[in-house]
């Protein structure tokens, strides 16, 4: 089982490569990945969110409901 650290990192991660993504297919499916990460990351710790920032406003609209 990760750590909220480990969690928080990750979303970090994924979040910063979707926004330097070529393609709009692969920045959704990091952002995706960003927003698991971070769900883990606040289950693991009541409830704190860690910061990834704002949706990548160039992609924001294409994201599925």
């Amino acid at each position: 089982m990760r750590t909220y650290k480990e969690a928080a990192e990750l979303a970090q991660i994924c979040a910063r490569n979707a926004r330097q993504a070529s393609t709009r297919a692969v920045a959704i499916e990091l952002w995706r990945m960003a927003e698991e990460y971070r769900a883990e990351a606040a289950r693991l710790k009541n409830g704190k969110m860690p910061d990834i920032g704002d949706v990548p406003g160039w992609f924001a609209d294409q994201m599925p409901q």
